[in-house]
């Protein structure tokens, strides 16, 4: 007559680790404790705290986050990607606090892709701006952007005073733009994204690239997001609006 074998340490030590973040009322976005005060709450060794945190973090009840600890999963953010998406709306509308924060910013020499995208001459000046997109203040996204200086040389100051590309871009006269295409991948994020974003090296990144147009269909922006890929859903909308002739 065979026996059942018991369940690892591990197992049962989800469970308790679970109970406890009830009994302390952690909600999503919550740090949780240390691995070091859960081996000490509930009288496990480390080795068998940590095996049962990756389990957690394999179910999606927890994120581990580099250099930062670990946390409860926030629920993904739905973004549609449509004639105008628009960060700050997407966010709002799940009543989700949005924010973005300004890595660098500068006039530079555009890459030929970004060239041709923008239908530049080769080694036309573009303004590249770098930001980080949180929402509630968690980092979900990193983005980089380029114009044509040509058109918009006062672009810089524009962002400077409001601190938001939409509104720069209505002050050097651009009142409106629509995606004109996205084209979405997938890679592992580089040593710096995953200090930003707090990401573990495992967790992929989703990579768009797009390309918005004025209402005559010219280019104005192109660039590229990376979002984390346990944070965002991605929504392709299946209608476009096509730019005035």
């Amino acid at each position: 007559m065979s026996t059942a074998t018991e369940p690892p340490l591990w197992q049962a030590l989800t469970e308790r680790i679970e109970d406890l973040i009830a009994e302390l009322e952690l909600g999503p976005g919550d740090q949780l404790p240390t691995e070091c005060e859960l081996s000490d709450r509930l009288g496990a060794n480390r080795h068998t705290v940590r095996r049962a945190l990756k389990q957690l973090e394999e179910q999606g009840r927890i994120d581990a986050r580099q250099g930062r600890g670990r946390f409860l999963r926030l629920p993904a953010i739905h973004y549609r990607i449509g004639p105008r998406p628009r960060f700050t709306d997407i966010l709002t509308d799940q009543q989700l606090v949005p924010s973005t924060r300004l890595l660098h910013m500068d006039v530079r020499r555009a890459p030929e892709e970004v060239a041709r995208t923008l239908s530049l001459r080769s080694g036309s000046k573009v303004v590249m701006i770098e930001r980080m997109g949180l929402a509630d203040g968690n980092p979900v996204s990193l983005s980089t952007h380029y114009f044509g200086f040509g058109r918009f040389p006062q672009l810089i100051a524009a962002y400077e005073r409001r601190q938001s590309i939409t509104a720069a871009l209505r002050d050097c006269g651009l009142h409106d733009y629509v995606r004109r295409s996205t084209r979405v991948s997938s890679r592992l994020p580089t040593a710096k994204e995953r200090r930003l974003l707090g990401l573990p090296r495992h967790v992929p990144l989703i990579v768009t690239r797009s390309c918005n147009v004025d209402r005559r269909g010219w280019p104005i922006e192109c660039g590229e997001a990376c979002m984390a890929s346990d944070r965002i859903e991605l929504e392709i909308s299946g209608s476009q609006e096509t730019p005035c002739p």
